[in-house]
């Protein structure tokens, strides 16, 4: 099993490449405006990043929450 601090990094990591890909694709929509193909592939990156975001965001609130329980536990114990 993969730990939530592991899988938060990695897609940290594919969130900052998936912006790079971003910035690329707007300069090959620039270049050529009227090309379907880099529209197309402007509107999947953005789509797959978007994922990538809401997947580590959430993580990261799982990650908060179990830490917030912990920390009760402790109390209770003392």
């Amino acid at each position: 099993m993969v730990s939530d601090r592991v899988k938060r990094n990695i897609f940290a990591t594919l969130l900052a490449i998936g912006i790079l890909c971003i910035v690329a694709r707007i300069w090959g929509v620039a270049t050529s405006p009227k090309s379907g193909h880099a529209w197309f592939e402007l509107f999947g990156t953005v789509v797959i990043t978007y994922l990538c975001s809401i997947i580590f965001v959430s993580i990261g609130e799982k990650q908060r929450n179990n830490l917030q329980n912990q920390t009760r536990c402790i109390k209770f114990a003392l």
